[in-house]
């Protein structure tokens, strides 16, 4: 099966967890990346601990924030904040890396829990067979 095709309809579910933010002006960019650096840790703790689920959400908030939100700051160009944004920079990588072995797990996990749906399927059908030849 192609990569993330066994996953895909459990990471379709978990989309509407991530959420969508606006850029606030009025809100220091500060703690946007203050919010990006949270919202990673969140998601690496969560992918230490196998926690699936929260660590998927967890690293697409980060990607939305780091990605659509925080450029879209009045100063995120400003040179004072350069350095948070090389810093972004360098996270999406590693998150890139992160999100694509989380896809991989998760294929495996969706793929057992098809495999044991058919084994209980089978099981099921089978009883119905028996029950019908008595």
């Amino acid at each position: 099966m192609p990569f993330g095709d066994a996953s895909k309809d459990w990471r379709e579910q978990l989309k509407t967890e991530v959420g969508v933010f606006e850029v606030m002006h009025s809100l220091a960019i500060t703690k946007y990346y203050d919010l990006a650096e949270k919202t990673l840790d969140q998601a690496d703790l969560a992918d230490k601990n196998n926690e699936l689920a929260h660590a998927y959400v967890f690293y697409k908030r980060w990607v939305h924030i780091a990605c659509d939100v925080i450029p879209k700051h009045n100063y995120y160009r400003d040179p004072r904040y350069q350095v948070h944004a090389r810093s972004l920079v360098l996270q999406s990588r590693e998150v890139e890396k992160a999100l694509r072995q989380l896809v991989e797990r998760m294929d495996v996990v969706a793929e057992e829990h098809a495999e044991r749906s058919r084994e209980k399927r089978a099981a099921h059908e089978a009883r119905l067979r028996e029950q019908r030849d008595e």
